[in-house]
């Protein structure tokens, strides 16, 4: 996959990881982080929960 051989590169380049904006959350900010230890302060908000029942489209509940 391509985000996979992204991250390689990255990783072999010294990365610690990238922020791009989220495709699901208007004004949102998405954080892919390759050394989770790195990450602090972090606050909680909602969690999505992703369920793939067999077909392309998953259900998608919010929870608060």
């Amino acid at each position: 996959m391509a985000s996979q051989e992204l991250a390689q590169r990255l990783l072999d380049a010294g990365a610690l990881g990238l922020v791009y904006p989220s495709v699901r959350q208007r004004g949102g900010t998405c954080l892919a982080c390759f050394r989770p230890a790195l990450v602090m302060n972090l606050r909680r908000d909602k969690t999505y929960r992703f369920i793939w029942r067999g077909t392309p489209k998953p259900v998608i509940r919010v929870e608060a």
